[in-house]
C-alpha cells in the first residue's frame, strides 16, 4: 500500500525575500515589454526574432535612463 506523506506548507514557503523586488516600476515596464514581445510572436504579427529585437532595444533604452 502506498502511503502519502503530508507536507507542512511552512516547510516549503520561502522565508527570504527575492534578491530584486519584482514590483518596482522599472521591472514592471520590462515585464510588460517582454509580455508584448511574446504576444506579438504568438499572434504572428512579428517573427520571434523581430519581437525580441524590438523588446531588447526598448529594454536597453529603459535600463540606460
Amino acid at each position: 500500500m502506498l502511503r502519502l506523506r503530508r507536507l507542512n506548507p511552512l516547510s516549503i514557503t520561502r522565508t527570504n525575500r527575492p534578491p530584486v523586488p519584482l514590483d518596482l516600476p522599472q521591472n514592471m515596464a520590462l515585464m510588460d515589454i517582454a509580455a508584448d514581445a511574446m504576444n506579438k510572436a504568438i499572434q504572428g504579427s512579428k517573427t520571434a526574432q523581430e519581437a525580441l529585437d524590438t523588446a531588447a532595444s526598448e529594454m536597453t533604452r529603459i535600463l540606460d535612463t
